[in-house]
C-alpha cells in the first residue's frame, strides 16, 4: 500500500479565525448527550473490510488546549488488533476513520463544512512505521451527521476510505507498516500521533470554528 506525503495545512475554505461570540459549534458523536467535544475513530482494514478498532468515546480521556484553542481526546490503541488483523490479510497499513456530529447551540445552521490536516499534528513512531495521510474523496465534508461507521459507505467524516482523490484537500489518516515483506512491523508500545480534526459553520449567521485533537496511544 502506498500513501503520498503532503504538506501540514487545512484545506483552503478551513481559514476562519475562532469568533468571541455566543454562537458555537462542537464535535461530538452522537447529536445529543454523551460524547460531546469527542469523535469516533477506528482503524480500518480494507482488506478484511473490518473495523480492528473502533473508541466511540466510552475509553477516552478528554481536555481542552490552546494555541490554538481546542478540545483533545486521548484513547490507546491496542497493537495487536492492528497485527492481528493484518496476520490474516497482509496489507501495506491501515486507515484511521473519524465520524461525528456538528452540533450547534443556536437556531440554525448552514455552511458546515469539516476540515482534516495533511500530517500527523504531532507523531512519534518507531520500528519505521510512517503516518502518511492521503487525499480522499470529499462527498460527505458538509454532511453535519457523520456518526455512521459502517464496513461499507458511509464510514464516517468518509463516503469510502478506499478511494483516493488527488487535489480534493480532505484528507484521511493512514499507519503505513515499518520493516518488508514477510517481517512488517507496528508501533511500539507508547508511540502516538495527534490527528487534527476541525469544522466551520454559520451559526445564526455568525462564522464559527471548532478544533479537536484525536491523540491516539499505541499499548501492548
Amino acid at each position: 500500500m502506498s500513501f503520498g506525503y503532503s504538506v501540514l495545512g487545512f484545506g483552503s475554505s478551513a481559514t476562519h479565525a475562532v469568533v468571541s461570540s455566543s454562537e458555537e459549534i462542537t464535535l461530538a458523536t452522537t447529536s445529543s448527550g454523551n460524547y460531546n467535544n469527542a469523535l469516533k475513530a477506528g482503524f480500518y482494514h480494507f482488506g478484511l473490510g473490518i473495523f480492528t478498532t473502533l473508541e466511540d468515546g466510552s475509553n477516552s480521556v478528554f481536555a481542552t488546549a490552546t494555541s490554538p484553542t481546542r478540545t483533545t481526546q486521548t484513547f490507546d490503541v491496542d497493537i495487536s488488533d492492528l497485527s492481528d488483523a493484518n496476520a490474516l490479510y497482509a496489507t501495506g497499513g491501515t486507515q484511521i476513520i473519524v465520524g461525528g456530529y456538528i452540533r450547534h447551540n443556536g437556531s440554525s445552521i448552514s455552511s458546515q463544512e469539516w476540515n482534516t490536516v495533511s500530517a500527523a499534528t504531532t507523531s512519534s513512531l518507531s520500528n519505521g512505521v510512517q503516518w502518511v495521510p492521503y487525499e480522499t474523496h470529499e462527498d460527505r465534508e458538509n454532511t453535519i451527521d457523520n456518526t455512521t461507521m459502517t464496513n461499507l459507505t458511509p464510514q464516517g467524516i468518509y463516503h469510502n476510505a478506499n478511494g483516493t482523490d488527488s487535489g480534493s484537500g480532505f484528507y484521511i489518516g493512514a499507519l503505513e507498516w515499518g520493516g518488508g515483506r514477510g517481517s512488517v512491523t507496528y508501533p511500539a508500545d507508547g508511540d502516538t500521533v495527534t490527528w487534527r480534526i476541525a469544522a466551520e459553520a454559520d451559526v445564526d449567521g455568525v462564522s464559527v470554528t471548532t478544533i479537536h485533537d484525536l491523540l491516539l496511544e499505541f499499548v501492548t
